[in-house]
């Protein structure tokens, strides 16, 4: 495993990641599924060999326009009590970070992606939490982007653990799934030294936006997540978190109104 972290960018995160000072109650214990061995490797993309497998359905057309999908995007902290369809959970993670047509570069083959990427390093993973998916089995799983398929790796964190791992946050206890976003940093700073965090940072970024506008375009809702305790959500997905990190997350779901200002539970906030 690599263990040559620069030195600035490694105390940058250690620096402000959120830490609880005992194990959180009713957590699950970590994945014992292993990945493959060089994941973590430039050009790879992760798998988990041995684990379950469920493919997905083709992803379904993105029925309304991008500037549609820009003004109709809002936080969701009201989530309806019903499953999230399979294949609009397909066409999320498609057009969040899925695989594209390929293409040839040099001696090897590239694929078109939905986010731009630092030297076409592509250092990040998906995970999700599917709590209420219509077809699906509740559990923890890792987006296989190679096989458009999730890949289970255990049970899912009760609803009350996903509350206490990010911060606190009673509404995610209704989402349908939690989609987390981590950083495999090894894959670029090899090539971009300590600047090359920078650039993990913003494509995280990139793929959260895809998927807040394509739930916003298919009728889904979708909350953004930058609060979580790093080192426990990491044991919950089964991370070594010296060579993969918890970057980001987006709860997602059905909206309990159509009503965007009562979708995003404003007055229960006291605004």
């Amino acid at each position: 495993m690599p263990d040559d972290s620069p030195s600035v960018a490694w105390a940058f995160h250690r620096g402000t990641v959120h830490a609880h000072q005992t194990t959180l109650q009713g957590t699950p214990r970590s994945p014992s599924v292993p990945p493959d061995a060089t994941f973590w490797h430039p050009g790879r993309m992760k798998e988990y060999p041995s684990a379950p497998r469920r493919f997905l359905p083709p992803p379904e057309p993105v029925p309304a326009a991008l500037g549609e999908a820009i003004s109709q995007r809002a936080s969701c902290r009201r989530f309806a009590d019903v499953t999230l369809p399979l294949p609009r959970l397909s066409t999320l993670l498609q057009h969040g970070y899925g695989l594209g047509e390929p293409y040839g570069l040099a001696n090897w083959t590239a694929f078109n992606r939905p986010v731009p990427s630092g030297g076409g390093c592509y250092p990040l993973e998906l995970y999700l939490f599917a709590r209420r998916v219509d077809g699906l089995e509740e559990g923890t799983y890792h987006y296989c982007v190679q096989k458009h398929a999730l890949e289970l790796l255990g049970p899912a964190p009760s609803r009350i653990t996903i509350n206490e791992l990010f911060l606190g946050q009673p509404w995610l206890m209704a989402a349908q799934a939690v989609v987390v976003v981590t950083g495999v940093p090894a894959r670029l700073l090899h090539r971009y030294g300590e600047r090359g965090y920078r650039y993990l940072l913003l494509e995280a970024g990139h793929v959260g936006q895809n998927l807040t506008l394509v739930a916003s375009a298919t009728g889904c809702a979708s909350l953004c997540l930058g609060g979580f305790f790093d080192d426990e959500l990491a044991r919950v997905l089964g991370l070594d978190p010296r060579v993969e990190l918890p970057i980001y997350a987006v709860a997602i779901g059905v909206p309990e109104s159509a009503d965007r200002f009562e979708g995003r539970g404003l007055e229960a906030l006291g605004v």
